[in-house]
């Protein structure tokens, strides 16, 4: 029987042990929410990076091609780099060019996670397609969910995204057997209305900081469901868009 696997901070991740595992990271607030926003406007690539050394490396091979620095440390913004608020950033011209992403929890985990078989970023706004994507290319894999958390500690909105990406993920098939993590998430979130859910992501400890550095409008729209019609997949150290049928 396939299972879902909920790991609920990042640093619960063996990377030696992912070699043949769907991974589906999620950091609501905000890197895969940035992630799956900025896929639909068309830039070359997004490469998360795990810190500023990885950043500069980065950058170098990118020499002489059209890229954007984007990130944030401990929340804050980092001089050079544009911050990692979606709907900042769909207003600047980001079509056809590199995108390199450093955040605080967000990019950590995917680059954690990169040893996968394949690697997909989820957040509330594409939680839809993501489960679309694993029915229709990994229907007989298991899958294990890991939250990004904040740094070393549980993040409440990620573990609700997980428990919302569950639900879509049973819509398909009931056959999955799930890790007793898995179970709670998923039952909170089919007790969860959408306005108690904005509410929770605004007094979380990571909804707090944002707020106090003018992201509201941001956390807002991270808890819009389904809003996002794309799939983001890990290949060769870069986000693009995973292809899959509209028909499912």
């Amino acid at each position: 029987m396939r299972r879902i696997t909920l790991l609920t901070r990042k640093e619960e991740m063996n990377p030696e042990k992912l070699k043949n595992c769907i991974v589906v990271v999620i950091d609501v607030l905000l890197a895969t929410t940035t992630i799956s926003t900025l896929l639909q406007y068309l830039p070359n690539s997004i490469i998360p990076v795990k810190d500023e050394e990885e950043t500069k490396v980065m950058t170098n091979a990118l020499k002489g091609k059209d890229y954007l620095l984007v990130g944030e440390k401990a929340g804050f913004e980092i001089e050079g780099f544009l911050k990692p608020d979606p709907l900042y950033l769909v207003k600047q011209p980001i079509k056809n060019k590199d995108i390199v992403l450093l955040t605080t929890n967000g990019t950590v985990a995917l680059r954690k996670a990169a040893h996968a078989e394949h690697v997909y970023a989820c957040a509330f706004i594409n939680t839809a397609s993501v489960a679309k994507a694993i029915q229709q290319l990994h229907s007989d894999q298991s899958v294990m969910i890991v939250c990004a958390g904040n740094s070393g500690r549980f993040s409440a909105e990620d573990f609700l995204c997980a428990g919302e990406l569950i639900n879509s993920l049973v819509t398909y098939s009931s056959k999955w057997m799930l890790s007793d993590a898995a179970k709670i998430a998923k039952g909170y979130m089919e007790k969860m209305n959408d306005s108690d859910l904005e509410e929770f992501l605004q007094y979380s400890e990571t909804g707090k900081l944002l707020q106090s550095l003018n992201y509201e409008n941001a956390i807002k729209y991270s808890v819009e469901k389904n809003v996002a019609d794309v799939v983001p997949v890990l290949k060769d150290g870069a986000f693009y868009p995973e292809k899959i049928h509209s028909n499912l």
